[in-house]
């Protein structure tokens, strides 16, 4: 665990800035990625090669653990709200669970938990069907290097004689319809409508989000905005009674759909609880909700009680210029101590609110996420623009930061602090800054430049040995002074006056390579 003063430093190198995303890399995977932005999802992306879902993520404290709260998140896309207990009033339901729909588009942390699809050019394309009112939104996210095709047609017991598509390639959206000849479907190039644009599909390194309008126009076009390529598409493309939509690609690709299920307030003063049996030491918690045009002052409250005692009570007002969207609101209160058997109620001010997911978190301004897949190649946020820039005073800071690394179960030389403009500050102290497309590791950058300190400066201790030096020196002093004889013998280097080692010492010892902390 780390002490306060190792805690208050972390957060004041992560800051407060909205936005930012650095990402912690072992040569060259990205095992792990920090940001202040709270209110979208951490995507992870690596090349699709099956339908292993790699976009499930861990949020940890600043200690490396995961969130002790977690088994106590409302999470509905994985059915996980067990925990909470939806209070009746007059035998009448306050919170009312919905059926898994499709819903809005979806940035926030859910984003993570929803199911994958994968195709290729060989296998067989995946449908996703709707039945009933077929006037209609669907929101998706498609990450894809090569040509993407989406077809929209009547269902199964519709015999329609034409499909709307949207293909998305590299640099261009082209949309129409196709059409039924000779028992082949074939596009009509008369109705095609093309957008040229660069970067649509990232090169495979960003998930893109996609919309399909049924029924909102009378005719069928494509276009890009902020990113989000969205397909409007005539009533007539569907059946009678359902709407099919088809996946292919040229390439490998992974879709999302999504969809999913929501509590909403059927009343006023619609109340949920939670017992909690663990003792706090400070509180945090993400809730993500939405509310219609009828919700006019306060949307809900969250109270904390330890028995009778009420601890501290939040409350979210309405803004009537988010309405009708999903929104994330971070509540924390970093000195608040409870002992375990206490008590959270969520009451709903008025009928019309929807609560998507409850997520404790570990407080602070900052978050750290871990993918659970392994091989990572980048990370990036589900948000509509680019992250902050990051400068290299902030990346050397957090590089700085031997907690990150060990939290992660490295030896710090193995790792580099990258902003999203590709600059790289190598852990383990040195100021070392590598681009991304340095085929330079950070072992071998940082190996190079103790070599130097050695032969040039042995009485000078670098910025980040004395970290390493220190922290022994309370922990394994034995095995510190060891290790300073013996390399002193192999380099045939005086010893200290006295013999022993102190503390304010200036000699140094460069750290081995395979050392770890214990």
């Amino acid at each position: 665990m780390l002490g306060l003063q190792q805690l208050s430093l972390f957060l004041l190198l992560f800051g407060k800035a909205q936005g930012d995303l650095i990402s912690v890399r072992k040569e060259n995977e990205t095992v792990a990625c920090v940001t202040s932005d709270f209110e979208h999802a951490m995507a992870f992306v690596k090349k699709p090669v099956n339908d292993a879902d790699f976009t499930r993520v861990e949020y940890l404290d600043v200690t490396g653990e995961p969130v002790m709260m977690t088994k106590y998140d409302c999470n509905l896309i994985t059915d996980n709200c067990t925990r909470w207990n939806r209070i009746k009033d007059r035998d009448v339901q306050g919170w009312i669970l919905s059926g898994n729909m499709i819903g809005n588009l979806i940035t926030d942390y859910r984003w993570n938990d929803l199911p994958t699809h994968f195709i290729n050019a060989t296998s067989f394309r995946e449908e996703f069907e709707k039945i009933g009112p077929i006037h209609a939104t669907f929101h998706f996210s498609i990450l894809a290097k090569e040509e993407v095709e989406i077809l929209v047609a009547g269902g199964s017991h519709d015999n329609a004689e034409q499909k709307s598509y949207v293909a998305i390639f590299k640099d261009k959206i082209v949309s129409g319809i196709q059409q039924l000849k000779d028992k082949i479907w074939q596009r009509s190039p008369a109705n095609q409508n093309t957008i040229e644009e660069k970067n649509i599909l990232h090169g495979g390194k960003k998930w893109t989000p996609v919309t399909v309008v049924v029924g909102a126009q009378n005719s069928t076009s494509a276009s890009n905005r902020a990113g989000q390529v969205i397909f409007h598409v005539k009533r007539s493309a569907c059946g009678s009674n359902s709407c099919v939509l088809h996946f292919n690609s040229t390439g490998e690709m992974l879709f999302k759909i999504h969809q999913y299920r929501t509590l909403y307030s059927s009343k006023i003063n619609s109340t949920m609880d939670l017992d909690v049996l663990e003792d706090i030491n400070g509180f945090c918690v993400d809730i993500v909700f939405y509310y219609n045009e009828k919700v006019l002052n306060k949307a809900f409250e969250l109270t904390i009680m330890q028995g009778n005692k009420v601890m501290q009570r939040f409350s979210k007002n309405a803004d009537p210029s988010k309405r009708q969207k999903w929104l994330t609101s971070r509540f924390q209160d970093n000195a608040l101590k409870l002992k375990k058997n206490w008590k959270i109620g969520l009451t709903a001010a008025t009928a019309g609110v929807d609560i998507g997911a409850i997520k404790f978190c570990a407080g602070g301004d900052s978050n750290i996420i871990k993918p659970k897949g392994k091989n990572m190649e980048s990370c990036h946020l589900l948000a509509a623009s680019d992250p902050n820039p990051t400068p290299k005073e902030r990346l050397t800071q957090v590089a700085n930061n031997f907690s990150i690394c060990a939290a992660l179960g490295g030896n710090c030389s193995e790792f580099s602090a990258c902003g999203d403009g590709g600059e790289c500050v190598c852990f383990a102290g040195s100021t070392t800054v590598l681009p991304e497309s340095s085929s330079e590791s950070c072992v071998e950058k940082t190996g190079r430049i103790r070599d130097m300190v050695i032969l040039t400066t042995s009485y000078n201790i670098g910025s980040y040995t004395f970290l390493v030096f220190t922290l022994f020196y309370y922990r394994h002093l034995r095995k510190l002074q060891d290790s300073i004889h013996s390399y002193q013998h192999r380099q045939r280097l005086p010893t200290p006056p006295n013999g022993h080692v102190q503390a304010e010492t200036s000699f140094s010892m460069p750290r081995p390579h395979n050392s770890k902390l214990n």
